[in-house]
């Protein structure tokens, strides 16, 4: 913790105990996402993108995944709204593969 201008500043994203479903919904989305890279190409014929507007959020989500693998079940908030955001396009995709419409997951805070 720092100081300046004499107030301490203050970490807002930093590493959690993970939940049950903070570590399920990591590894459903790994699942989801793996799935998509293999139908990909199949079904459109050319090879598997993901849109760079997802870079960042890959990031947070893989590192989050690589450190649940080594047993380390914590995560930051930032890392949980990238995994929902992954969750997000990864059911826009399949869902678009499939020729089915579209649909918005919820989320519990």
């Amino acid at each position: 913790m720092s100081k300046r201008n004499g107030k301490p500043k203050i970490h807002l994203n930093q590493l959690q105990p993970s939940t049950r479903d903070d570590v399920a919904l990591g590894q459903a989305v790994e699942e989801r996402y793996l799935e998509l890279c293999r139908l990909w190409p199949a079904m459109r014929g050319m090879s598997f993108v993901p849109p760079a507007s997802l870079d960042k959020d890959m990031v947070l989500w893989r590192t989050m995944r690589v450190r649940h693998k080594a047993k380390d079940f914590r995560n930051t908030r930032s890392e949980i709204l990238a995994t929902r955001n992954i969750a997000q396009w990864t059911l826009d995709e399949n869902m678009s593969l499939r020729n089915q419409p579209a649909k918005k997951l919820e989320w519990k805070d």
